[in-house]
This record gives structure tokens, sequence and C-alpha cells, in this order.
């Protein structure tokens, strides 16, 4: 599609909403998808005008990787969203929930930095959106978008479709080894990544590619061995009961029995 047919898109898409849906925020805004300079790979800053006519500051995402900017949009409509139906988020506030789905074991975590960003046209605050307790100059929120897009993979049933996004996700936060311990709100701030990396090992498992799938969780395991102990002695009883394939059939259940054998001290 060509730069007019797209631009006509975004004109179309904002007159129906208008039209439709006149509350919506997405009739009022502006996107911009603009490229920075990043030697060796596209990075855009994602950032959005018109939410002065709600009251609220602007938003934007920069160093978006270039296979990402479509997860941007999703992320600041989530925000924008919140922001239009519920309360304004303010420089230097944080920010936690679930934007896919209530069921979500990784929480969407970020602060809001005031941006220091010229350019942005409307004269209205932009507030720019990083990882949670992150400074402004962190740059891409790359722990947020992980967490976007395992909860995004946890809602198909498509392993192709999960590896694809899981492997974004640990490319964008490989993560590395945690000392979290069982208290549930640090599971939900997915220490080490280790969630990602276990969907990316089950996923690759479920396609024929074991190799890929076992090293994947042996760094799930490297990531938050607690994680891996407790999700061990789950998917361990539900072998014990019938439920999985056992040890001898499946090189997963031989896993989780070694990583269930080494949590034990055995």
């Amino acid at each position: 599609m060509g730069v007019l047919p797209v631009k006509l898109h975004g004109v179309l898409v904002r007159l129906f909403y208008r039209i439709f849906a006149p509350s919506h925020p997405r009739g009022w805004l502006d996107f911009h998808c603009v490229g920075e300079d990043s030697p060796g790979e596209e990075r855009y800053w994602i950032h959005c005008h018109g939410m002065e006519r709600f009251g609220c500051p602007d938003l934007e995402i920069v160093d978006v990787p270039h296979d990402l900017t479509g997860f941007a949009h999703g992320i600041m409509f989530e925000i924008l969203g919140y922001m239009k139906g519920g309360k304004k988020v303010l420089p230097d506030e944080n920010m936690g929930g679930c934007f896919v789905s209530q069921h979500q074991t990784v929480l969407h975590l970020c602060t809001f930095r005031l941006s220091d960003r010229e350019g942005n046209g409307s004269g209205n605050k932009t507030l720019r959106v990083v990882d949670q307790g992150a400074p402004l100059e962190s740059g891409f929120p790359a722990k947020l978008f992980a967490a976007h897009l395992h909860a995004l993979a946890s809602t198909v049933k498509d392993p192709a479709k999960q590896v694809d996004m899981m492997e974004k996700a640990v490319r964008i936060h490989p993560g590395e080894a945690s000392s979290a311990s069982g208290d549930p709100n640090q599971a939900e701030e997915n220490p080490g990544n280790f969630f990602c990396w276990e969907l990316l090992g089950n996923a690759c498992c479920d396609l024929g590619r074991e190799d890929d799938g076992l090293r994947a969780l042996r760094t799930a395991r490297d990531r938050w061995p607690w994680g891996a102990a407790q999700t061990a002695k789950a998917i361990c009883e539900q072998i014990e009961q019938g439920n999985l394939p056992p040890a001898e059939k499946d090189a997963r259940a031989r896993f989780w029995l070694e990583t269930r054998r080494l949590a034990d001290g055995l």
C-alpha cells in the first residue's frame, strides 16, 4: 500500500469514529511514526497529537523496532483509552494492569516521563512511556513490550504465531538470572522474562522443534529457578495423574522431572 492510500485510510478511520463514536479518542488523534537514526536497525518514534481535547497529555514511545510498531499502537490505545475513560496520567506516575486479558499471567507495567522531544506540534504536554521505574533516557520499554507480546501470544492456539511473537519478545528482552522468590507480585513482573522463554519453549516443541524448545526451557529455568521449580512441581503432578505424557514418551516431561529433582536437591 502506497503512502497516499495509507494516509487516506487514516483519514477515513478518523472520520468513521467521529461520526459513529464521537467520544472515542480514535476519531480525534493523529498518530505519527517517524524513523530514528539507529545504526544497524530501523527504529521509530511513535507519538500522537490530539489528547488536549480530553484534557490529557499526548503519548510517545521511542526507539521502537520496525516489526513492533503495530504493537506500539496497541499499547498506546490502551493507555489513551484509560485516560479518556478514567484518569489522566501524570509525569513520573506508574501504571500496571492487564491490557489484553484479565487472565494474563504477566502484567503490563510502565512509567510516564515528561518528554524532552521537540516538534510535537500541538504544544500539549507529551509523556514518554518507559519501563516501570526507568528514567526518561532509557528509551524503548522492552519489558512492557515483552509482557504485551506474551499476553497476546497466550490468547492464540497456533504455535507458529506464538513462536513468532516470543522470538520477538526474547530478542528485545533476553532477561537475566533472577533471585525473585515466590511473591505473587514478583511473578506478575516476569522475573528474567521467564514466561516468554517458557512459552517459546513449549511452542517450539509443539512445532516439532524439540532442540530449540528444550534450549528455551533451559533458559527459562536459568532465568528464574524458583518459578521453574514451581512449574515443574505442577507439571509433574499432572504427569503422575496421567494428564500429560510420561517421561519415556516426551522430552518435555523428562525436562520437568529433571527440574524437579534439581529443585529437591536430588
